[in-house]
């Protein structure tokens, strides 16, 4: 997957910009706050219809401005085209259209335009709570799987039932409950299934990207810890978590165990990461789990290669551990991808031994772009 054009109105800091990309590298250079994670995030936000930072539409949109519109076209690997439309306006419902035809649900556009953002936000899977590592399980599942996409989405929606329940104080049907249980425990073995698949399968690539970067200096793991201490759990497990625990749930007014709540644990030589990790352990860590992420996304679209947006990568690293991240998104089993960095250092490292032809250079400047890319 490439795109080839990117339009932006009222974007954020990025008032108006119609821009033209490379096929395999795109640099942005620029200091802070000059909008180059910004127009990375545009990008983001057309394959998954939210902003990187999951920031409300009225915080995307340009400061007074009524509407903001991000359109982009786009190629297949096999040459097809296809154009992306999305409309952002105060106070309405976001407005998504592939090749002029509006979508119906938003959901039915996760996966067809794959992509993988490293920013430096992704520390907050390590240092956060559980809750983003769950966002990012089911990201990257989401992107892969609609049978996947579809159990989150009904348990989801059935968790919300079982829980506006809990919180009534008077009448409560237990019934009611019961029903729900034995709906929500299809989807939560489905969940849970797929989640420990994928760590099977992310694993060892994963270690692999980390004991490039880092010369194998550490051990590192991941585990999928579930809320109910089994480890594959089936639908009768969940039916009976539920049971036992639904004096607690109606004490809290919530559903206390289920895949909702579940984790993933990031070890560095058997220790959680978070309490001991350096700043460069943290950052080639993440790096690591993200291209991994865009590895197992290359083996699922073999013929629809992802996207990869690099903002900042380079910060709080040495300078080996940037060399060896620069050979590896180097290879040719990357499509095109787009790289920020503050300042041309790193830039010009991995520039200077690529022919014109191969990369886009853009000057960032107040929300304004300037190819500076040498004459061809």
């Amino acid at each position: 997957m490439i795109i080839k054009r990117l339009s932006l109105t009222n974007y954020k800091s990025i008032k108006t910009a119609t821009l033209q990309f490379s096929d395999k590298l795109n640099c942005i250079v620029g200091g802070n706050g000059t909008g180059k994670t910004n127009l990375l995030d545009s990008i983001y936000i057309l394959s998954f219809t939210r902003s990187y930072q999951y920031l409300p539409d009225s915080l995307i949109i340009h400061h007074d401005e009524p509407m903001a519109i991000v359109s982009g076209e786009y190629q297949r690997e096999d040459g097809q085209e296809e154009s992306l439309f999305l409309g952002l306006s105060r106070g309405k419902s976001k407005k998504l259209k592939r090749n002029k035809k509006e979508y119906t649900q938003m959901s039915d556009h996760i996966g067809l335009f794959p992509l993988v953002m490293i920013a430096p936000s992704d520390i907050n899977l390590i240092r956060g709570g559980s809750a983003e590592r769950r966002s990012f399980m089911d990201q990257i599942l989401c992107q892969e799987s609609r049978v996947y996409l579809n159990a989150a989405k009904g348990y989801k929606n059935l968790l919300e039932q079982r829980n506006s329940l809990l919180k009534q104080q008077m009448g409560l049907d237990l019934s009611l409950i019961e029903i729900l249980n034995q709906q929500m425990s299809t989807y939560a073995e489905q969940i849970t299934a797929f989640r420990n698949e994928w760590i099977d399968r992310i694993s060892p690539i994963f270690h692999s990207y980390y004991s490039a970067i880092t010369n194998d200096r550490e051990c590192v793991k991941l585990k999928y810890a579930t809320s109910i201490g089994i480890e594959q759990p089936t639908t009768e497990d969940f039916l009976t978590a539920w049971n036992n625990s639904l004096q607690e749930d109606l004490a809290c007014g919530y559903t206390r165990v289920g895949p909702h709540r579940d984790d993933l644990i990031m070890l560095i030589d058997d220790f959680l990461i978070r309490k001991i990790g350096s700043e460069g352990q943290n950052k080639s860590y993440m790096v690591a789990l993200k291209l991994a992420q865009y590895s197992l996304l290359c083996r699922l679209h073999p013929d629809n290669l992802p996207i990869l947006l690099l903002d900042d990568i380079f910060d709080k690293l040495d300078e080996e551990r940037v060399q060896k991240i620069v050979e590896l998104v180097s290879d040719a089993r990357f499509g095109q991808i787009f790289l920020s960095d503050t300042n041309r250092k790193y830039l010009d490292q991995i520039l200077k031994g690529l022919p014109v032809e191969a990369y886009t250079l853009l000057k960032a400047e107040d929300g304004n772009f300037i190819d500076i890319t040498p004459e061809r």
